[in-house]
C-alpha cells in the first residue's frame, strides 16, 4: 500500500486478527516494486508460497464468484504458472493492459 494508508491497512488486518507484514509502494501508481518485495517475502516464509497481488480501485461485486475464480487460479500457480485474473472491460481504458486468453493448460482452470 501507499505510506498515506498504512496505518488504514494495519487497522483493517487488526480487526480481522490477520497478522500480516505491510510492504509500501515507493511512489503513487507503481506497485512494482512492492510487488516484488511481497514475492520474495512469501518465498522466503515457504519456497512454493503463492502471492495474490490485488490493486485498490477494483470493485468486485460477487465475492463468491471471485473467491472461486482465485481458487481456480491458485490450482495453476501451485502448478508452476504466473496466473492472471481479468475483469472484462466495460469500456475502452489506455491505463489497463488487456488480456488474451490461450490455450487451456490442463492445471486447474489455468
Amino acid at each position: 500500500t501507499s505510506d498515506e494508508f498504512r496505518f488504514v491497512v494495519a487497522e483493517q488486518l487488526r480487526e480481522i486478527g490477520v497478522e500480516a507484514e505491510i510492504v509500501l509502494e515507493p511512489q503513487p501508481r507503481d506497485s512494482g516494486p512492492a510487488v516484488a518485495v511481497a514475492a520474495v517475502l512469501g518465498a522466503q516464509r515457504h519456497a512454493r508460497q503463492l502471492v495474490l497481488v490485488l490493486p485498490s480501485d477494483h470493485y468486485i461485486p460477487d465475492g463468491e464468484a471471485f473467491r472461486d475464480a482465485c481458487e481456480g487460479a491458485a490450482k495453476g500457480a501451485q502448478d508452476g504458472y504466473v496466473m492472471t485474473l481479468g475483469v472484462r472491460p466495460t469500456a475502452p481504458a489506455t491505463g489497463y493492459g488487456y488480456i488474451r486468453a490461450g490455450k487451456a493448460t490442463g492445471s486447474g482452470e489455468a
